[in-house]
């Protein structure tokens, strides 16, 4: 994870929170807690998947589009982080399966 990314996600919150008329600072506050917990969330699935391809920065820039998408069609921050764990989770343990089965034999 970079600056950048989370840059970019916080402000995207920002804006689509404000469009919907919230304040800019309640829409930052929501913005920081959501992120915030993506950003730990993707640590430690990072961990717990010890991937030496998958890490933090892919498994939060895709976490965060999850719980973007949840959050902009109304569900709960903590919901949709949990949804987007479970989801992250369940895609990188069939990745690494196949990932496995395509090594050429020798």
């Amino acid at each position: 994870m970079n600056e950048s990314q989370i840059f970019q996600y916080m402000s995207q919150m920002v804006f689509n929170a404000t469009a919907k008329g919230q304040t800019r600072e309640k829409a930052l506050e929501q913005a920081e807690e959501t992120v915030s917990g993506i950003v730990d969330t993707s640590k430690k699935l990072a961990s717990e998947l010890d991937s030496e391809e998958l890490g933090e920065s892919q498994i939060f820039q895709y976490m965060s589009q999850l719980v973007f998408n949840d959050v902009m069609k109304g569900k709960d921050r903590e919901t949709a982080l949990k949804d987007a764990a479970k989801t992250v989770k369940a895609i990188a343990t069939k990745t690494k399966a196949l990932a496995a089965k395509a090594q050429p034999r020798e």
